[in-house]
């Protein structure tokens, strides 16, 4: 496990992590510990979801269905490795900042 990530997992959200967190992903950084602020992760039996601001970002752990990791990340390999949605996730998996839900989410998807 990386030095960030395990850290995170021990201390918590402290500002040494999050100055981490910032120095690694940048702008993605600070969208992903803004999301896990403001509560926007949810843990489904089968997936994490990420509100987004128009829609929810399905991910499981590094994918995720975004454009940013659609188009930048996995296509062209720019910038980190993750997207915002995936880094808050990793935040919120490590501090356990999320909404856990006793369902699964592919049944939404199937409804729609």
């Amino acid at each position: 496990m990386c030095l960030l990530w395990n850290r995170l997992e021990v201390n918590g959200m402290t500002p040494e992590v999050e100055s981490m967190i910032l120095s690694r992903y940048g702008n993605r950084g600070l969208r992903a510990i803004r999301g896990v602020q403001k509560n926007r992760i949810k843990k489904y039996q089968d997936l994490w979801v990420v509100v987004g601001d128009e829609e929810y970002v399905v991910i499981n752990e590094r994918f995720c269905t975004c454009s940013d990791y659609l188009y930048e990340i996995s296509s062209r390999g720019e910038g980190p490795e993750l997207c915002w949605h995936a880094i808050a996730v990793k935040i919120a998996m490590r501090t356990e900042a999320y909404s856990g839900f006793e369902e699964w989410y592919y049944k939404y998807l199937t409804e729609l």
